[in-house]
């Protein structure tokens, strides 16, 4: 079977479009509501496939932390054990909704929140 050069050219940017999404990050603002009396918690993700990581701040803590993440067709989940403490998250690549489930010596609070895909503004350098 013989390929055209215009069929060629159409797989080549169709592998090369793939490839590039796969490869630039992605910028999350996500929120979860508070739940028992807790504030909300607000969150800054990096999401980057091509290194497998998930990289977030929590605004109300002040802090910041780098995950490894299990990226699938639909859901990027990461997960984060302690001996007495196990926190998941997940965020649906579909509709951008947001999970967190903490379990503490067996007992789980789940919290669900959404996300917005975050538009860098343009750098200067």
């Amino acid at each position: 079977m013989k390929i055209n050069n215009a069929v060629r050219l159409a797989i080549t940017l169709t592998l090369m479009s793939g490839t590039a999404l796969a490869s630039s990050p992605v910028y999350l603002d996500c929120s979860l509501p508070g739940v028992d009396g807790e504030e909300r918690r607000d969150f800054a993700f990096t999401v980057d496939e091509s290194n497998g990581t998930v990289t977030f701040y929590v605004k109300e803590a002040n802090a910041t932390n780098v995950e490894k993440a299990v990226f699938g067709q639909e859901t990027i989940t990461w997960t984060n054990n302690s001996q007495f403490l196990s926190i998941t998250r997940t965020i649906n690549r579909v509709d951008l909704s947001f999970i967190e489930d903490t379990t503490v010596v067996g007992k789980t609070t789940r919290r669900a929140g959404t996300c917005v895909i975050k538009t860098q503004s343009e750098r200067k350098f």
